[in-house]
């Protein structure tokens, strides 16, 4: 669009400097000559009145649309505002769904299938173990912190007499072996006195927690 208006202009201003050189009466732009009637000469177009036919104009719509341009970009600044804060709303409620559909399951496998009297090797543990880590993977680091606690409280964490290798360590109901904890906020989490081993805690929050590795 600039360029086809710039394009027109050099176009316009062209003319007119060929009308000026030609000397052509009928554009009305050279100083037309004196009659034997004695009529009045009429003066030549001065730059000024050019200037208002030409640049005036062209200077007002080079205004407008750089007035409509910002508009455009400042209302689509906004869209795209809303659609990220549309966005982060969508992935904070489903971070909350499975939250609370975590909380289900494993309140479910407390209750009805005896997970905190289950035999060490136990299919519910594993199961347990398999929402847990998985669910985990989906939360933000206030979510995963709830999700520890839940777990410290329920004493689903404490640790058991160890295997009977020695590579073996103490491991709880719920082994976190191999959790994504990175970010977590475990400030609050009470793991003070568990072990809890091969975990990524890539950034996490363990400003009161001492016995993790």
């Amino acid at each position: 669009m600039l360029w086809a208006a710039g394009l027109a202009a050099a176009a316009f201003v062209g003319f007119i400097a060929l009308a000026y050189r030609r000397r052509w009466q009928w554009t009305g732009l050279p100083a037309g000559a004196a009659s034997d009637g004695g009529a009045e000469v009429r003066p030549a177009k001065t730059f000024w009145d050019w200037l208002q036919l030409l640049v005036v104009p062209l200077a007002l719509a080079g205004l407008a649309f750089l007035l409509n341009d910002a508009q455009s970009q400042r209302e689509q600044r906004q869209e795209n505002r809303r659609a990220v804060r549309q966005q982060r709303a969508a992935l904070d409620t489903r971070r909350e769904e499975a939250l609370r559909g975590y909380l289900r399951q494993m309140s479910e496998l407390m209750l009805d299938r005896g997970l905190l009297g289950s035999k060490p090797d136990a299919d519910v543990r594993e199961v347990a173990r398999t929402i847990t880590l998985t669910t985990v993977r989906r939360l933000d680091s206030q979510r995963k912190g709830s999700v520890v606690i839940f777990l410290t409280e329920a004493r689903l964490l404490h640790s058991e007499k160890p295997g009977s290798e020695p590579t073996d360590y103490p491991k709880g109901v719920v082994d976190l072996y191999g959790a994504d904890l990175h970010s977590a906020d475990l400030s609050h989490a009470g793991l003070n006195d568990l072990t809890i081993t091969d975990v990524n805690l890539r950034r996490a929050d363990l400003a009161v927690c001492t016995m993790l590795s």
